[in-house]
């Protein structure tokens, strides 16, 4: 603390005091004063590794569209080669003040049941185990809130992948955002869905793949 104490009175302009009588006065070495100083300009293997982890940090959280918490992070440095505990990354994620997106409580809505209008067969009665693809499929509509009035989003989605009350939860946790008409929400929903949820988001209950390499390497079994 006394070394960077004189570090700190020694970068200041207004300072009139040398070195020598700043050390003297604490009863430090000067010699010790020097190698602290070298130390802070040459950061040893510990602090150049904290350095290098920070940096892929940042940029698996920036390719994640600012979405990835620390176990998809961690999970994401592993398929690039990086040794790191989830821990590690946590404590640098908190370092660097980075969070990912979490679910909000919504309030629950229930389907109005109480109309005219024909009714599906419930095929699948609520079983929706899978266990390869295209064996059962869902399709489920939700609604998107733009400046300009409601957008309607239909999905139909393979349960070998996700189940769509799920993957609206994602949805509307991951792509918060102001949507000023419906022709930007369209386009951002499509860049949301086809590009990063299918294709680069690593879903934890599909081992940390996407649902597009989960189905090309259960396809090829």
């Amino acid at each position: 603390m006394r070394y960077a104490f004189i570090h700190k009175q020694q970068e200041r302009s207004e300072n009139t005091w040398p070195v020598t009588v700043m050390c003297k006065t604490l009863n430090l070495s000067r010699n010790g004063f020097y190698d602290y100083v070298h130390r802070l300009a040459s950061p040893g293997p510990r602090a150049q590794r904290r350095f290098e982890l920070a940096t892929k940090i940042t940029q698996a959280h920036a390719d994640s569209r600012n979405i990835y918490g620390s176990p998809r992070i961690h999970r994401q440095l592993r398929l690039e080669g990086e040794v790191v505990t989830e821990k590690t990354v946590a404590k640098v994620m908190k370092t660097l003040d980075l969070q990912g997106k979490s679910p909000r409580r919504r309030k629950p809505r229930t389907t109005d049941s109480d109309h005219a209008h024909p009714i599906a067969d419930n095929v699948l009665e609520r079983d929706f185990a899978a266990t390869g693809p295209n064996q059962k499929w869902v399709a489920d509509i939700t609604y998107i809130d733009t400046d300009e009035g409601w957008l309607y989003l239909a999905v139909v989605i393979d349960l070998f992948n996700a189940v769509s009350e799920s993957f609206f939860g994602t949805l509307k946790t991951e792509l918060d955002e102001p949507l000023p008409t419906r022709a930007i929400a369209h386009a951002k929903l499509f860049d949301y869905i086809e590009v990063f949820y299918n294709r680069q988001r690593l879903h934890s209950t599909l081992n940390y793949m996407s649902p597009a390499a989960y189905e090309q390497k259960h396809q090829a079994v």
